[in-house]
């Protein structure tokens, strides 16, 4: 059974289900401060879908979705960096506007990011060398202990 979020919605409502007896999820890094230029990029992808002729369920408006999606995206991306997840963000809302005919949940839209570019190798890595780590961890063990100053 596909659920929607209108069938969610719904269900909330019919169980008067409340954010304070909702269990509270374990947090990733939860920060409450939503960037502005992520807000301003779900602003801009749920205007999109509103261009695209898909309506939003219950005549929310979009500054009020755009706050809580823009939390919920905040939220799983972890911190979201503007340059990367940027232009991921706008991508998944174009795939969802392209794919779907009903407004999504965030989940679906979050489900069409394309996945953060692979990082790249540290160049010139120093080779390992027991010897000279094992020298530098006494060292500091030295110095935290008082002993010996460099």
């Amino acid at each position: 059974m596909k659920i929607t979020t209108e069938f969610a919605l719904k269900t909330a409502k019919s169980t008067n289900i409340t954010q304070s007896s909702r269990p509270e999820p374990e947090p990733k890094q939860k920060r409450t401060d939503v960037p502005a230029w992520l807000e301003a990029e779900v602003v801009a992808g749920l205007g999109l879908f509103k261009a695209a002729g898909i309506k939003p369920f219950g005549g929310s408006d979009i500054k009020s979705l755009a706050a809580a999606w823009g939390s919920i995206f905040n939220d799983e991306i972890g911190f979201p960096i503007r340059k990367i997840d940027g232009p991921r963000i706008s991508q998944a809302f174009k795939k969802a506007a392209a794919r779907l005919d009903r407004w999504p949940a965030p989940g679906q839209v979050l489900a069409l990011m394309p996945p953060r570019p692979a990082r790249r190798a540290l160049d010139n890595l120093p080779e390992p060398n027991p010897e000279r780590d094992l020298a530098a961890i006494k060292k500091i063990q030295e110095m935290l202990a008082g002993g010996k100053k460099q």
